[in-house]
């Protein structure tokens, strides 16, 4: 659920949730967002979605065992199938050191190759 609504039925081995920084999909650092991915979904519909980071989101687990795992930074913890989660920004701002000729645009052209083809050679 996002902010009190009903979103869909995921389906996948795992869910990401991910700030703008995380994987897929591009996402600039700086915008103000939550990335909810599927992991290994069964279904070509279910898509990353990006929503405002203003929005509270629930998410509930159904299984047909009494447990689920969550991982969280690397930390996995086993809980109950009736705890239930809440997603919300924190009330402060990390603060990421990067050098001073550090830019995301840049990076992503040399790290993904954009601009460079095969004919320029």
């Amino acid at each position: 659920m996002i902010s009190g609504r009903r979103t869909n039925r995921v389906d996948p081995h795992r869910l990401d949730s991910l700030q703008p920084f995380g994987r897929r999909p591009i996402v600039q650092p700086t915008a103000p967002c939550w990335v909810l991915s599927p992991i290994a979904p069964h279904s070509l519909t279910m898509r990353p979605l990006v929503v405002a980071d203003s929005h509270i989101i629930d998410i509930s687990v159904e299984s047909r065992t009494d447990t689920y795992r969550v991982t969280l930074d690397g930390r996995s913890l086993i809980l109950p199938i009736d705890v239930k989660l809440r997603l919300r920004r924190a009330p402060f701002v990390t603060k990421i050191v990067h050098s001073t000729d550090h830019n995301f645009i840049d990076t992503l052209r040399a790290k993904l190759l954009w601009g460079i083809s095969k004919r320029d050679e």
